[in-house]
Order: structure tokens, then C-alpha cells, then sequence
């Protein structure tokens, strides 16, 4: 058996292309590896390299890049939201094939020697190749990380195992690398619809296998347990073999749940997946993507995915759930200081009352009491085609996407959709348009009228900011025009207020306990910080005398507070111009079906789909956009708008299509909802199966020419769907 083994270094340089080029020629130059993976990370600054070979080879390679990075990264310079040590901080060896752990861990210990006896990099070894057994652990070696080289290393207890008894300009500059072994692991993150670390990390501790420390009463603020040593007792978290930690990126603007899975035998990656989206869900989040670094076992990437086919394969659309259920319970009549009440509670055997059809939009939907909105189809004159798509299981297809129109993706779940739409046309079109960008999946080239785009959005459901301060109204940006209201007042201008003022972005006039934020953070020992509603300003945000300045009866607070529709009828009333100006603003967010939403929530508090609908709205309240040469003509990608959606909010939302339709954009849309299908006018089928059996174009055209195509699982579903008129 041929002997291989892995190494999977992590070095701190996420940005520099440059400098992560040079170590990358240094590892492959060594020769007798293979290069299989290069994942640089701009908010941690560090790049993680995969790479495999002989055991000599590898050592060799692993050699090389440490001497490159020591040469090039200069860690007095380094700036990054990860632990690190050094220039190289982590550099472990992993068994494949042929070959023990223990012999891995012999040639790790042998390899650190060499790094400190040629290149002066101290060097801790950790996990199977500690020579102390408090080092198995990675955080004990790495404790303090680069800033605490001084002292650890002038202390006998805690100095490396390969290094000078004191700290020198060598490790000033370098640093002092981590190198072990251990067995494979999956690195992956789960990122969520919030920006809070605090509860990033409370979903972290609820899954881990370490779990968090045990307390007396409060769970959140008790004493903490000790055992009879003094040893903190633990709650054990749901996941064995898994460590994890909650924390917010810059790059993204939103907070992950990373994790280690240590034992993909005992915990494969689609259980750690199903239990993070369980632990999130019990906390009023949810998982909005995933993502692996580095590789991962084609066993347990199968594994995964076969077990994702069997659960979601049929795709079957709400509405038929809904019809099936042995018990309709229905909350509403509509959203937010609109709902909240049981307005039907039931079977669907067509006995339901007139009162109870008047009160109940679901039951006027699926009793055909209340008609389905019918688009205007549109035709389009223009298009483009992504030729030649082979990315993942598309089987090089050519597919025609019409401009000006409203164009749907269908197909089963593992089709393509993603594929193409995600992986190809967007990163596609969006390196043509800008000349940058990442690089798209594998495809051969992109053709028509292409000149006839200026812009291309990805509407996702990420969060609408960065800063749990972020909210509709500032996303829109109609909260410059409510500032300039307020400071408009006789009261704030004898006092020299000005709209900065009304921010709770700056300093000025919001409270300088919280910084504008209406909670201030609470350090724990051992466990993730706690909010606490500010007890300066009562979590209204703003210093007493700003909240003395009225428009209307009203200070800031109250206006914040307001929902999205008491706040149209509200500014609506008002004769000056800015009020009714900021009322028509407001508009939009309405047509999305957001009336519900207060103007000052916490963009951390808002869904997904809500985060989503939220940029929907921004579009449409934008003026039609033009240059000297041509307007604006913007391509929108959605990924499954209606998840989530009620009928009554899925017409809203086709309706806000058409409105952007009527503007010269263009609309593409993943969807499996009926009424989007049915509605679209230009339908694209992917498939006709999953994996290796889906990929193909099964049907290209108008949705009501699609009756024919026997190969067609959409065909079917919308055929069967006879009240719908297509």
C-alpha cells in the first residue's frame, strides 16, 4: 500500500495574493506533492493550503512553506480576527493511507526540531505529537497567541519544545509555529441571519461536545459548578467529536458557528448540520449557508449528500402539504400588530364557514375564494446564454436567459439550479460588467446582448448590515430625511442639534453608555457575553435631552418604534413636504409585505426572507437611475424568495416583480413555489433527476408550452394545479 499522508498548514496571510502565491510556489517547487486546495480568508487573514504526498515529500513541502511564510509575514505587521502564533501558526500531519498516527506524530516532532535547528522558528508540538500531555490540546500551545511570546517563552513551564529559553528577534518577526498530527477533520462554518457573536456562540455551546459550565439557578448568570477537584462540571453539548465557537466576520457582516469535527465516523457532516439548524432554530435563528474549508472525504461529501436527496427529493409545494394536513391551524389574518390570532383552527373537507373563509386568507387561497394573481406576461426581445455550463453534474448545456422578463430556474433539489444560476451566471456576468470578481464555475463562454446589462444583484437572504444597528429605515436610507425632520424643530435648533444628532451611529446625542445600541454587554467568565438593556438610556438609545425634541408629540424613540404602516399613516397626515416624502419612501416596504416591521428593529432580529424582502424594497424605492449614455438596466438573481411566504405575501411579492420588470430590469428567479412557475415568462427546467442522473435542460420556453415535456417533474406538479391558471 502506496504510503500518503496530508498536511493542511494554516498561515497568517489572508490578503496578500502575493505573498500567498509565493508560499504556494515554495510548497509545489519542493516537489512530490500535490497542491489540492488553497483557501485564503480576508477577515481572518490567514490562508489555509491542503496539500498530500509521500510522507518524505510532504515533510519536505511543509518545510519549504514555513520558510517562505518566515521569510515574508512579519507578525509585528499582522492584523487578524483568528488565534494565531506565528507565520505558519498551525501545521499539522494527517494519516491517509499506509501509515500509523503515531508514525505521523514522530515525524511532526522531527520536523518542529528541524524548523527551530534551521530556521530558528520556535516551535510547541500539539494533539498526537505533545511531548507534554497538557499540549494535546492546540489552545494550550497557542494560549495567549502571538502577544504572549515574551513571556511564555522565558518561562520554563511554558516555553516551546524546540526554542531558545528567551524571546529573540527571530520570534519577534515569525513568531512560533504549532505543528502536530492528528486524524482528518472537517472544518466547516454554519453562517446565520444575525451579526451577534453572543448568540453565534450560544448555539456553539449548545452543540459541542465540551458544552458549557454548569450553573447554580440563572443558567446565564449563576454561580458556576465545581467539582469536588474545583474543576468547572460541564453541560455536554448534543455533538460528539465537535468543537465550536460563535463569531462575527467582517467580510460577510454576519456571525458563524465554526466547528471542528474531530470523529466524522461518530458525527458525520450532515448530522452536525441538521443539529446546528435545530440548536438555531430553538433560538429564533437560522442557517442561511455553509461553508467547508479546506477538503473533506468523498465518502462523507456522498454520505451527505444522499441523505439530503432522500429528505427533500419530492419538493413537494407547500399548498399540497397544507391540503394533506390531518389539522390546519391558522394564525394571522396577516403579519406582526396584525396577527398573533388563531383564525382558523381545521380540517379541509369543505365544510368551513362563510365567517371563517371571511377571516381566514389561507382558507380564500385554497378554497379558490380569493383568485391568484395573474401576471402580465412580458416578452423578451433580448438575451444571453451561458454555453457550455459542466459545473458539478451540468452536463455542458446551453442556456438561454431573455432579458427584460421574468425568467424561473426550476428543477428537483440537486438538479443544477444552484449550479448554474449561482456558480455561473452571476459570477459570470458580474466579472464581464466589472472586470473582477470571483471566478465563476466551469463553463465556455457567455454570449448575446450582453451590452444591454449595467448591473447585476444577487439577492440573498443575509443580513441587510453590518451592525446590529442597521435597520430598514437606514438601509433605505429614509432615516437621513427623519433626522433632518427632527432637527428641523425650534427646540433642536436653539440647542445646536443637528441631524447627526438623531443617529445612534455616532456620538453626538445617542447614549454613550450602550453607543446607540439599547443593550449593553455583560463580560461572563467561561461562557458568551450576556445583553442587558442599557440602564442609562432605558433602551431607547439616545441621550435624554435628544429624546426632548417632539415632532408632532413624538420624539425619536417613538417615531422608531412605530410600525412600518402606522408610520406611512403618520407621516402621510403631515403637511410639510420631508413627511410625506419619507411616507412615500416607506411605500415599497409594503408592497413587499413588510408593513409589520417597526422602522427601528434590529437588523439582527429580522429573518432571512424579511433581510431579503428588505433589499427587494431598496431597489424599488430607488429613482429610475441614468447616465448620459443609457439607463441603468439591472439583472436581479433571487434564490427562493417564497420560502416562508404565505399566498397572500407571494402575490405582494410577484407584484414587486413587475414593478421592477416595468423599470427595464431584468428578474431570474430559483424557485419551486407553483405560482411563481406558473407566473413566470420564460421557464427553465433542470434535470430531470438529482446528482449524476439530473444536470441536463430538460425544457426551455414559455410555462404553458411546458405541458408536453413527459421528462418534466415541474410539468407535472403544475399541470396537476388546474384552478392556477398559467
Amino acid at each position: 500500500m502506496e504510503r500518503i499522508i496530508e498536511c493542511v498548514p494554516n498561515f497568517s496571510e489572508g490578503r496578500n495574493m502575493e505573498v500567498i502565491d509565493a508560499i504556494v510556489a515554495s510548497i509545489e517547487k519542493s516537489g512530490g506533492v500535490k497542491v489540492l486546495d488553497v483557501d485564503p480568508g480576508e477577515a481572518t487573514n490567514r490562508t489555509v493550503v491542503t496539500f498530500v504526498g509521500s510522507p518524505e515529500a510532504v515533510v519536505e513541502a511543509a518545510f519549504q512553506g514555513v520558510k517562505k511564510a518566515g521569510e515574508l509575514i512579519d507578525m509585528r505587521q499582522h492584523h487578524g480576527a483568528h488565534p494565531r502564533s506565528g507565520a505558519t501558526d498551525v501545521l499539522p500531519l494527517i494519516p491517509i493511507s499506509g501509515i500509523t498516527l503515531e508514525e505521523c506524530a514522530e515525524l511532526a516532532r522531527k520536523l518542529a526540531q528541524r524548523i527551530y535547528d534551521e530556521l530558528e522558528i520556535p516551535c510547541y508540538c500539539y494533539e498526537a505529537a505533545a511531548q507534554k500531555p497538557e499540549r494535546k490540546n492546540l489552545a494550550v500551545c497557542r494560549a495567549g497567541e502571538y502577544e504572549a511570546l515574551p513571556e511564555k517563552m522565558g518561562d520554563p513551564d511554558r516555553m516551546p519544545d524546540f526554542g531558545p529559553g528567551c524571546y529573540t528577534e527571530r520570534a519577534a518577526q515569525a513568531g512560533a509555529t504549532n505543528v502536530g498530527a492528528r486524524d482528518f477533520l472537517i472544518a466547516v462554518n454554519y453562517n446565520l441571519n444575525t451579526t451577534s457573536t453572543r448568540r453565534a456562540n450560544a448555539i456553539a455551546f449548545d452543540v459541542r461536545e465540551k458544552g458549557r459550565p454548569k450553573r447554580e439557578g440563572n443558567p446565564i448568570t449563576g454561580k458556576i459548578v465545581k467539582d469536588e477537584n474545583g474543576k468547572t462540571v460541564m453541560i455536554p453539548g448534543t455533538l460528539k467529536g465537535c468543537k465550536a465557537i460563535g463569531w462575527f466576520i467582517d467580510e460577510y457582516g454576519i456571525a458563524q458557528v465554526s466547528m471542528n469535527i474531530t470523529d466524522i465516523n461518530t458525527t458525520p457532516l450532515h448530522v452536525a448540520f441538521n443539529e446546528v439548524c435545530r440548536a438555531a432554530k430553538e433560538r429564533g435563528l437560522q442557517v442561511t449557508g455553509t461553508e467547508i474549508i479546506g477538503l473533506i472525504p468523498k465518502t462523507s461529501l456522498i454520505e451527505a449528500g444522499c441523505h439530503f436527496l432522500e429528505k427533500s427529493s419530492s419538493d413537494v409545494p407547500e399548498e399540497e402539504i397544507m391540503k394533506a394536513a390531518d389539522l390546519l391551524i391558522d394564525i394571522g389574518p396577516k403579519a406582526g400588530v396584525n396577527g398573533g390570532e388563531i383564525v382558523y383552527q381545521g380540517t379541509l373537507d369543505g365544510n368551513q364557514s362563510e365567517e371563517d373563509r371571511s377571516k381566514s386568507l389561507t382558507l380564500q387561497y385554497l378554497c379558490g375564494d380569493r383568485a391568484r394573481y395573474v401576471r402580465k406576461k412580458h416578452t423578451g426581445n433580448y438575451s444571453i446564454t451561458v454555453e457550455g455550463a459542466m459545473e458539478h453534474n451540468l452536463k455542458d448545456i446551453n442556456v438561454k436567459f431573455p432579458l427584460g422578463v421574468l425568467t424561473v430556474v426550476t428543477g428537483v433539489s440537486g438538479s443544477g439550479k444552484s449550479s448554474l444560476v449561482g456558480d455561473i451566471l452571476y459570477p459570470a456576468v458580474y466579472r464581464h460588467l466589472n472586470q473582477a470578481g470571483s471566478a465563476p464555475g466551469t463553463f465556455r463562454g457567455l454570449s448575446g446582448s450582453l451590452d444591454r446589462i449595467t448591473q447585476i444583484e444577487y439577492v440573498d437572504q443575509n443580513p441587510i448590515g453590518k451592525s446590529s444597528r442597521s435597520n430598514a429605515v437606514t438601509y433605505l436610507k429614509i432615516y437621513d430625511d427623519i433626522r433632518k425632520l427632527f432637527s428641523d424643530q425650534q427646540y433642536a435648533k436653539m440647542n445646536g442639534y443637528t441631524p447627526s444628532h438623531f443617529s445612534f451611529n455616532i456620538d453626538g446625542g445617542r447614549c454613550p453608555e450602550c453607543q446607540g445600541e439599547g443593550f449593553v454587554k455583560i463580560g461572563m467568565q467561561f461562557m458568551a457575553d450576556v445583553s442587558m438593556v442599557c440602564e442609562s438610556c432605558g433602551g431607547k438609545r439616545f441621550k435624554p435631552d435628544i429624546l426632548e425634541v417632539k415632532y408632532k408629540g413624538l420624539n425619536i424613540d417613538d417615531i422608531l418604534n412605530m410600525s412600518v404602516e402606522e408610520a406611512i399613516a403618520f407621516f402621510a397626515a403631515q403637511e410639510d413636504a420631508v413627511a410625506k416624502k419619507i411616507a412615500e419612501r416607506l411605500q415599497p416596504l409594503v408592497d413587499v409585505g413588510l408593513s409589520y416591521i417597526k422602522l427601528g428593529q434590529s437588523s439582527s432580529t429580522l429573518s432571512g426572507g424579511e433581510s431579503q424582502r428588505i433589499k427587494l424594497a431598496y431597489f424599488l424605492s430607488m429613482s429610475d437611475q441614468s447616465t448620459k449614455s443609457k439607463p441603468q438596466k439591472i439583472l436581479f438573481i433571487f434564490d427562493e424568495p417564497t420560502t416562508g411566504l404565505h399566498f397572500y405575501d407571494v402575490e405582494k411579492l410577484l407584484k414587486s416583480f413587475d414593478a421592477l420588470l416595468a423599470k427595464g430590469h431584468t428578474i431570474v428567479v430559483v424557485e419551486h413555489n407553483p405560482d411563481v412557475i406558473r407566473s413566470a415568462d420564460w421557464l427553465i427546467d433542470l434535470g430531470p433527476e438529482a446528482g449524476d442522473a439530473g444536470g441536463g435542460l430538460v425544457f426551455a420556453g414559455k410555462p404553458e408550452d411546458i405541458s408536453g415535456c413527459k421528462d418534466s417533474h415541474t410539468a407535472r406538479y403544475i399541470m396537476n394545479q388546474e384552478d392556477l391558471p398559467l
